[in-house]
């Protein structure tokens, strides 16, 4: 739920840049300044980062969950009085060659 109304924040605030765009360009003098110089670059960089952020937001990284989570949480690994390697979950640790 926390993250579809994340992903409807960022394309409202794409559409509201987009609608500052259209009213500031029918102005000259203003819109001139909004699409060259320093603040130019930094509007054209902010909306290109918020592009980004939208699309890694709705595109999951290569099977892992949101922003490159891990798709299950895993507990760290401790030592046994053995000097194996065990899992504090309680389950036995990951198949390992040696």
């Amino acid at each position: 739920m926390v993250r579809r109304f994340g992903t409807i924040g960022q394309i409202a605030a794409l559409a509201a840049m987009t609608a500052v765009e259209r009213d500031v360009s029918a102005i000259d003098g203003v819109g001139r300044l909004l699409r060259r110089g320093v603040a130019g670059t930094l509007w054209s960089t902010a909306k290109a980062l918020e592009v980004a952020g939208l699309f890694l937001s709705v595109i999951p990284a290569a099977g892992l969950g949101p922003a490159g989570s891990s798709p299950r949480p895993s507990a760290p690994l401790r030592r046994s009085p053995s000097g194996s390697l065990c899992s504090t979950s309680g389950r036995p640790p990951p198949a390992t060659r040696e």
